[in-house]
């Protein structure tokens, strides 16, 4: 049951977020991606408090963990206007060091649920989105590297119907290690010269788009042998 709840959660939250991106961008407002995945992702601990009962599930430790790295990737951009760009890097490692340790505490301590697998994938996407959206902004890269940011929301809006065929989603297999590669390698862009760091955020986006091909495919084949 809510793996379903979360599921249909996602599909309001990868169009809210592919819509705000784009009224942010004609407004050239950055900012207003961040503040627009605030009530999004406010809707995320509504539907697991619903579910639960109660709001102890947020004092989890790795479900805090994961909610100090939501509120750090969503302040990207109010730092980069306060404190500049080199915070804003120094900021999205931390935030990166952090994704290594929620899931182990998640498993250590026996309190992995849904919820937290979902605050854990939608935080690394804001995180994603967010630093594409302020290189871009920036003119550090093309506009081109907000359709990166924007891949995973594209992509849940995409299999949508397949989803509804065969509810699990097989993944490439080397998924989580390329997405790991992006994710190190945007916040490159806010510190180095542009020759250095445009080739090698090129040469991952391809690869990262490669990946959520891959994974798109088997999903569709899965779905064509799926008992209906």
């Amino acid at each position: 049951m809510n793996k379903v709840v979360y599921s249909q959660w996602m599909l309001f939250h990868a169009g809210w977020m592919i819509l705000v991106t784009a009224f942010a961008l004609g407004l050239r407002q950055p900012e207003i991606v961040a503040w627009g995945a605030f009530p999004s992702m406010g809707v995320l601990y509504g539907l697991e408090h619903r579910l639960r009962g109660t709001w102890r599930f947020a004092g989890e430790p790795a479900n805090l963990l994961t909610s100090l790295r939501l509120i750090a990737v969503l302040f990207f951009l109010l730092v980069y206007r306060s404190m500049g760009p080199e915070w804003v890097a120094i900021l999205a490692v931390v935030v990166l060091i952090a994704d290594g340790f929620d899931g182990w505490l998640a498993r250590s301590r026996g309190t992995a649920s849904d919820f937290g697998a979902w605050l854990d994938k939608e935080t690394d996407a804001l995180y994603v989105l967010l630093l594409t959206v302020l290189l871009a902004s920036t003119e550090c890269m093309a506009p081109w590297i907000v359709g990166v940011g924007l891949l995973r929301y594209l992509y849940f809006v995409a299999i949508w119907p397949w989803r509804m065929v065969r509810p699990a989603e097989p993944r490439f297999r080397f998924g989580k290690v390329i997405a790991g590669i992006l994710m190190g390698t945007l916040p490159a862009g806010l510190l180095f010269d542009p020759w250095l760091y445009r080739p090698a955020i090129g040469l991952v986006s391809l690869l990262v788009i490669f990946s959520f091909g891959a994974s798109a495919w088997r999903l569709f084949v899965a779905s064509r042998n799926f008992p209906r």
